[in-house]
C-alpha cells in the first residue's frame, strides 16, 4: 500500500486536491430524511388542499376585500413553503466537498491501485449484507472491473448501517478462481459476551480443526462438508490466519472471500490499509491456491457441472437475527400506506370540497 497520502504535507495535499476539483461525496439521504420531508410536504399538501375549497368558495358566493387579502397572505406561505421546499431537495441531492481526511484516503486508494468507487446498497451476497434490512457501502475502494457483472476481484470498504437493525462492519473481498462450499469462521478475538456474528447457525454444522485453532475461530461448514473445509483450511492456511487475519470474520461463499470485522474503519489513518495489504498477501494467496484446486464430486453427480458445488454444500443453514422477511415486507407496506394517504388524502378532500361547495 501507498501511504504516502495519509502523512503528506497540508501544501502538497491542498496541490494535489486543487487540480481534482470534483473530489466529491455522493449524496446518499439517511433513513430520517425521507421522514423529514414527508412531515414537510404532508401540511404543505393540506393547506393546498384547504385553499383550493376556501378559494372555490371565494368564487362560488363572492367575497368581501379582507376575505381575499386573507386567501392571498396564506397563499403567499403555501408558495414560500414549496420554494423552501425545492431549496432542500436541490441541497439535499448535491453532493459534498470530500473531507479532508476523507480525500487523503481517496487519494492513497488511486495511489495503492485501489480507485474509490461508487456507494452501492449491497456490493455481495454475505452475512454482513442482510437481504432484508437497509444498507450502504461508503467508502468503497477496489480495482477496476473485468469482468461483465462489473464487480471488482478485490474490493475493500465499510457496509454502514441505515436501519438499527442491521450494523456497522468493516470488510474485505476478494473473487476466487473457482466456487466453495459456503465456510464461515468466527472470530473469537471480536466477541463480547457472546459471537458477533449477525446469525445462528445449526450447531451440528459446527466442526473442530486441529490445535489451538479452535482458540482463534469458530468453523461452521455445511453437514457431510468437513473434510472438503480441511481441503480448504489447510495448516499454512490456518496459520496464516491466526497470524494475520485474528480480527476478522472470514466467509467463503460461492466465488467470494469475504472478510468482515465490526465497526467501520478509519481509512485516513495507515493502521486499516496496513491490516489488509496483510491479509491480501498473506492470507488470501493460500486460499486461492487451494480454491483453484478444489473440486466438488457430488455436483458431478447433482447437475454434472464441475465447476459446480452441490446443492447441499452452496449455503449454510442459518437464521437472520436482524429482520425477517414478513417483518420486513409489513414494515413496507405500512410506510407505503402512510405515503398513499399523506398525499392522496389532500388531493381527495380537495375534489370533494369544492365540489360541496359548488353545489350549494
Amino acid at each position: 500500500m501507498d501511504l504516502r497520502w495519509l502523512t503528506a504535507s497540508d501544501d502538497e495535499f491542498a496541490a494535489e486536491t486543487a487540480r481534482r476539483p470534483r473530489m466529491r461525496r455522493p449524496r446518499q439521504a439517511p433513513w430520517w430524511w425521507n421522514a423529514l420531508l414527508l412531515a414537510i410536504e404532508v401540511p404543505l399538501a393540506w393547506l393546498a388542499s384547504a385553499l383550493v375549497i376556501w378559494g372555490t368558495g371565494l368564487v362560488h358566493n363572492g367575497a368581501g376585500v379582507g376575505d381575499v387579502a386573507r386567501w392571498v397572505a396564506w397563499f403567499v406561505v403555501l408558495v414560500a413553503g414549496v420554494v423552501g421546499l425545492v431549496v432542500l431537495l436541490v441541497r439535499g441531492e448535491r453532493p459534498r466537498t470530500l473531507r479532508p481526511d476523507e480525500a487523503r484516503a481517496v487519494l492513497t486508494g488511486e495511489a495503492s491501485g485501489y480507485p474509490a468507487r461508487p456507494v452501492r446498497p449491497k456490493p455481495l451476497d454475505s452475512m454482513i449484507t442482510p437481504r432484508y434490512s437497509g444498507i450502504r457501502v461508503h467508502p468503497r475502494f477496489g480495482t477496476v472491473p473485468v469482468h461483465v457483472d462489473g464487480v471488482p476481484d478485490v474490493e475493500f470498504g465499510c457496509v454502514q448501517r441505515r436501519w438499527m437493525v442491521s450494523r456497522d462492519w468493516t470488510y474485505l473481498t476478494v473473487r476466487l478462481p473457482g466456487t466453495l462450499p459456503h465456510l464461515l469462521l468466527d472470530a473469537t478475538a471480536n466477541d463480547g459476551r457472546r459471537s458477533d456474528l449477525p446469525v445462528v447457525l445449526r450447531h451440528r454444522q459446527r466442526m473442530s480443526l486441529e490445535g489451538d485453532f479452535d482458540r482463534h475461530f469458530r468453523v461452521w461448514a455445511p453437514e457431510d462438508y468437513g473434510r472438503d473445509a480441511l481441503y480448504v483450511l489447510t495448516p499454512d492456511v490456518m496459520a496464516a490466519l491466526v497470524d494475520h487475519a485474528a480480527g476478522w470474520n472470514v466467509e467463503m461463499v460461492d466465488d467470494r472471500l469475504v472478510f468482515s470485522a465490526p465497526g467501520t474503519a478509519d481509512w485516513s489513518r495507515p493502521a486499516p490499509w496496513m491490516q489488509v495489504e496483510a491479509v491480501l498477501g498473506e492470507v488470501v494467496p493460500r486460499i486461492v491456491r487451494a480454491a483453484s484446486r478444489y473440486q466438488d464430486d457430488r455436483s458431478l453427480l447433482e447437475d454434472g457441472h464441475a465447476d459446480a458445488i452441490a446443492a447441499a454444500g452452496r449455503r449454510l443453514v442459518l437464521r437472520d437475527r436482524r429482520k425477517s422477511r414478513l417483518r420486513a415486507t409489513w414494515a413496507g407496506a405500512v410506510w407505503m400506506g402512510v405515503v398513499c394517504v399523506s398525499y392522496s388524502g389532500p388531493l381527495a378532500v380537495a375534489v370533494v370540497g369544492s365540489l360541496s361547495v359548488l353545489d350549494h
